[in-house]
């Protein structure tokens, strides 16, 4: 990865979790891939799991301050177009129709995909806890190619304008 003006850090081993955890606690967007290392699946996991850990103790030791806190957190998580695999076409008699959003449940990954399908479906549950504190989203792998085409900055805008 290329590291620009904007982006403060690239980890790419986080095997010092003590170290880590504190950085990524720090981070407003935590950009996760697992499309090319499946122990990825379980690092997300974890990174998942101690962003909502973090919440949890904010939201209960002081429940004012948290309502009040302004800092948002954003998890994207790059996973593989192969958790749709098996899921029937959606179609009209005279064109294919594409899937949307709300068709996020009904899919059916490929068996060897069961845990990206797994992880995926952790990071939207975990973004409907704190709606206001914590904006997570998936991406298939396609996102990739989009990112080697226009700079992730433009992506993020042309995201949100949709």
């Amino acid at each position: 990865f290329k590291q620009t003006e904007d982006i403060k850090e690239i980890i790419l081993d986080p095997s010092d979790r003590e170290t880590f955890l504190p950085k990524i606690l720090k981070c407003g967007y935590i950009i996760f891939d697992i499309t090319s290392d499946i122990t990825q699946i379980q690092e997300a996991l974890w990174i998942l799991k101690a962003i909502e850990s973090y919440l949890d103790s904010l939201h209960e030791e002081e429940p004012r301050a948290f309502t009040r806190m302004e800092d948002v957190r954003h998890f994207i998580l790059i996973s593989t177009i192969m958790t749709w695999a098996l899921t029937k076409p959606i179609s009209t008699e005279d064109e294919p129709v594409p899937f949307t959003e709300a068709d996020f449940r009904k899919r059916k990954p490929h068996p060897n995909y069961k845990e990206h399908t797994d992880l995926e479906k952790e990071v939207i549950q975990a973004g409907k806890k704190y709606k206001d504190k914590f904006k997570n989203n998936c991406n298939s792998s396609r996102y990739k190619l989009w990112l080697r085409r226009r700079s992730l900055t433009f992506s993020f805008q042309d995201g949100m304008a949709e």
